[in-house]
């Protein structure tokens, strides 16, 4: 999925399965500075993938130190037992140089039967949501569709969390999961987006809408919630789309056509627009609605305060402060001049400082000549924009690389990459995750030591 012209492109969860590429944890600066970078997408014994792999297209795919990545891939050489030729979930931990398979079924100890893809990891790394339509990860799975579904990593169990608090299973399909857990590690939360009208007592229209899933380590039991209602459990009028849940899984922003669910502060058009809402789990309702036009099929980012959220809106990315009421443009340029192309696909650090993003545009840093999409990082705190998706000498890639994934701690950033250059000897001609800790070669890599003069910056 490349950034075109204004826009990001949108496609339905099946199209995205198919159109999986790669994914770089970039460790850079500018065009200049070394890069600490490593494939992720190998196999135990460090052989390159046979098929493309990439990183979701937003939300968290790696743990809190960003040590942990989470990835889709249809390579079928980077573990034994991947028969199913089909996109499948894996966890490289880059300390120890091995990579697991998450979408294997139990029952078969093969990868699971049906397509398996868009990861989020928990902050503390044990977790991993994604969705797939393979049937056989748990027992009694008939519906024939795409679930959401959670696996531990500590137990190597897999629970459906597009389910009924009865635990009837979905009658639709549900996908684009967002995960966030509780500090005591007792709970995971999951928002995801679902066709299916029987999650909720009393049940829900058959539009797409945004749910909430809390899962009970100790009990395994799970509550749903319907996060795409007002007050009073009013549901929406118009479909949802896309959601992202804070860290600690009180707040979930999502991008909808809805328009009756908060008093509005002008008519309803006669066409509906997409927009931007925020539910609270708290009070059990959505309460908030920022009246834009968020571009077409542009995924939302929280921060894990739930304090900012970002989104795309004609091209720009934009973040939005949900104490001071504002919002701030993230992808400017040397001297904080406007972008001269499309930028999109937003990440955000847990506490806001940073947000990564990729973008086509040639203006955002000195020196950017390859012509296609790179991936940034914005640090609000000294007013500064990095390019990540360098090689290891601080090169251009020579090929575009997009969707990236920042780690909470802000010191990791994932995206995916077609350069064949970014490390040596990537022969396979496939787009690769790679793992970079991008600050490591600013001067004073620690958070609260970054002292570059704002002058030299992006703004």
């Amino acid at each position: 999925m490349q950034l075109r012209s204004k826009h990001l492109m949108h496609a339905s969860p099946y199209t995205l399965a198919a159109l999986l590429c790669v994914v770089v944890l970039a460790h850079t600066g500018g065009t200049s500075a070394l890069a600490v970078t490593e494939r992720v997408s190998l196999t135990d014994g460090d052989l390159q993938a046979n098929d493309h792999s990439t990183t979701s297209l937003y939300g968290l795919s790696s743990d809190a130190g960003g040590n942990l990545i989470a990835f889709t891939s249809f390579a079928s050489n980077l573990v034994t037992g991947d028969t199913n030729g089909s996109s499948d979930v894996f966890v490289r931990d880059l300390t120890t140089g091995s990579t697991q398979l998450i979408s294997r079924s139990p029952l078969t100890g093969l990868s699971g039967h049906g397509i398996s893809y868009h990861p989020a990891m928990s902050k503390n790394g044990r977790w991993v949501a994604f969705a797939s339509s393979a049937d056989d990860l748990v027992a009694n799975d008939t519906n024939q569709d795409l679930d959401i579904f959670l696996y531990d990593r500590q137990t190597s169990q897999i629970a459906r969390c597009s389910v009924s608090a009865a635990g009837d299973e979905a009658d639709n399909l549900s996908t684009f999961p967002s995960i966030a857990t509780t500090e005591a590690g007792d709970k995971v939360f999951i928002s995801f987006s679902s066709r299916a009208t029987n999650l909720v007592p009393g049940g829900s229209s058959g539009l797409t809408h945004i749910f909430h899933c809390t899962y009970d380590v100790a009990t395994g039991d799970i509550e749903i919630a319907q996060a795409s209602v007002g007050a009073g459990d009013l549901e929406g009028d118009e479909s949802s789309v896309l959601s992202a849940i804070s860290g600690n899984g009180r707040f979930v922003v999502y991008t909808t056509y809805i328009w009756n669910i908060i008093p509005p502060t002008r008519d309803k058009p006669e066409a509906p627009i997409l927009q931007i809402l925020v539910y609270d789990h708290f009070v059990g309702h959505t309460y908030f609605r920022l009246i834009t036009t968020p571009d077409e099929g542009a995924f939302p980012a929280m921060s894990g305060d739930g304090r900012f959220f970002a989104y795309v809106q004609e091209g720009n990315v934009i973040l939005y402060d949900m104490l001071e009421f504002k919002n701030e443009t993230i992808s400017i340029g040397t001297g904080g001049a406007a972008s001269d192309d499309a930028s999109g696909e937003p990440s955000i650090s847990g506490d806001g400082r940073f947000v990564a993003f990729s973008s086509i545009a040639a203006n955002l840093v000195p020196g950017d000549s390859n012509g296609t999409e790179d991936v940034f990082v914005r640090d609000r705190a000294i007013r500064r924009t990095e390019r990540v998706s360098l090689t290891h000498d601080g090169q251009e890639g020579n090929g575009a690389s997009r969707a990236p994934s920042i780690s909470i701690d802000g010191l990791k950033v994932a995206y995916s990459s077609s350069a064949t250059n970014i490390v040596a000897d990537d022969t396979n001609l496939r787009e690769d995750v790679f793992a970079n800790d991008w600050r490591a070669s600013l001067p004073g890599s620690q958070p609260d030591m970054l002292v570059r003069n704002s002058d030299e910056t992006s703004g």
